[in-house]
């Protein structure tokens, strides 16, 4: 039963588009409702959703959380299980949405900024997680503003890569300017970082 269900709502998720639909949302909420007693497991599929989503799909991924979160606050009041279980990986879960277009970006916000509105997430959770958002692949506002190239190794032909450490000095989206350093892995498709504080 469980497999079914979390299989079905895979398959729904696999299948939202740049454009989701209300049906689309109102649909993975239903499957949501219906797994309730597997809620970590529908948890985890959403946010392995977002996390691998294209940038296009990234506020997509939002809006389904967003129905899931509603749906269940509808139907279970003070005992919904699913606002807590998604606190617990909140400030990952907006670093990943925020790997899209500043038009995105800024729906994002006003999502963020409706559920501090609505009591969705505890109005500290979210300043928590507005006020330690760090990724540097996000655009100006949330990334550096910065980047220096100070050293690389390694060559495409030789399918390693190119690695490069880069010091980023940010100064929005944190109380004072600060010094990062972020290791980068450029590839021939995408490139993929990594910030160590």
């Amino acid at each position: 039963m469980e497999a079914s269900m979390i299989k079905r709502l895979d398959q729904e998720l696999q299948s939202v588009e740049p454009k989701v639909s209300q049906r689309k949302i109102a649909t993975v909420a239903k499957i949501a409702m219906d797994a309730y007693k597997y809620y970590k497991r529908v948890v985890h599929s959403v946010e392995k959703f977002i996390y691998k989503a294209s940038p296009e799909c990234k506020l997509p991924g939002l809006y389904v959380m967003d129905g899931i979160l509603k749906e269940s606050r509808k139907h279970h009041g003070a005992k919904d299980v699913y606002a807590p279980r998604f606190a617990k990986n909140l400030s990952s879960t907006y670093q990943y949405l925020m790997r899209c277009g500043s038009d995105d970006q800024e729906k994002i916000q006003k999502v963020m900024t409706l559920w501090k509105e609505k009591g969705i997430f505890p109005a500290e959770v979210l300043d928590n997680v507005l006020a330690n958002s760090r990724d540097p692949e996000a655009t100006p506002g949330v990334g550096a503003a910065l980047c220096v190239v100070l050293e690389s190794q390694g060559n495409f032909s030789g399918g390693k890569g190119l690695q490069r450490r880069i010091v980023a000095k940010t100064t929005r989206g944190f109380k004072s300017a600060q010094i990062q350093t972020h290791y980068c892995h450029f590839t021939h498709k995408r490139m993929h970082m990594h910030m160590h504080m």
